[in-house]
C-alpha cells in the first residue's frame, strides 16, 4: 500500500532563493539534516543526485543503515527551475521495512515576497512512521527558512 507524507509552509524568500538551495550541495548539507542530524555528501552532481550519510547526535539511535547513521541515494527525476524538484530517494539497509524507492517532490508556490513550500514523499517505507516523518520535514524546512532569512543564497 502506498504512504504519503506532506507537510507545507511558508519561506520568507522568493522561489528563486528556495531553489538554489536545494539545488547546491554546500546549502542542502547546512540546513536538510533533521533536527538531532548532522549531513555530509558522500557524492553529489548538479542535476542528477546525491549519497547523503546523516549521523544520529544522539549514541542511542541505531538508524536505517546501523552504527547510528542514516544512508540515502538520491536521483532527481524532475527539476523546474525555480518551481519544483522529485527525488527518487532509496535508503541504505538490511531491513525490509525501509526497502524501495520513496519519491520527494518539492513544490515552490510564489506568494508575494514569500514562497509557500510543500514536501510530498510518496510510497513512504513502512518504517518510517508519520510522526517522525512528518516532524523531521518540519525540522528540515524551518532550518531552510532560519538558513535563508539570514541572507544565504543569493
Amino acid at each position: 500500500m502506498s504512504r504519503t507524507h506532506r507537510f507545507s509552509s511558508p519561506i520568507d524568500a522568493g522561489p528563486a532563493r528556495v531553489y538554489a538551495a536545494l539545488t547546491h550541495a554546500s546549502e542542502l548539507a547546512l540546513w536538510l539534516p533533521p533536527a538531532g542530524m548532522k549531513g555530509r555528501f558522500e557524492r553529489f552532481a548538479a542535476g542528477q543526485g546525491f549519497r547523503m550519510i546523516l549521523a544520529y547526535t544522539d549514541p542511542a539511535e541505531r538508524g536505517k543503515a546501523g552504527g547510528g547513521r542514516d544512508v540515502v541515494d538520491v536521483t532527481i527525476t524532475e527539476a523546474v527551475d525555480g518551481a519544483r524538484i522529485t527525488w527518487a530517494s532509496e535508503f541504505e539497509s538490511d531491513d525490509p521495512e525501509y526497502a524501495g524507492t520513496m519519491t520527494m517532490t518539492w513544490e515552490l508556490e510564489p506568494d508575494g515576497d514569500r514562497t509557500r513550500l510543500t514536501v510530498t514523499a510518496r510510497d513512504v517505507p513502512p518504517g518510517i512512521s508519520q510522526e517522525d516523518h512528518t516532524e523531521g520535514m518540519r525540522t528540515s524546512v524551518m532550518q531552510l527558512n532560519e538558513y535563508l532569512s539570514r541572507g544565504f543564497i543569493g
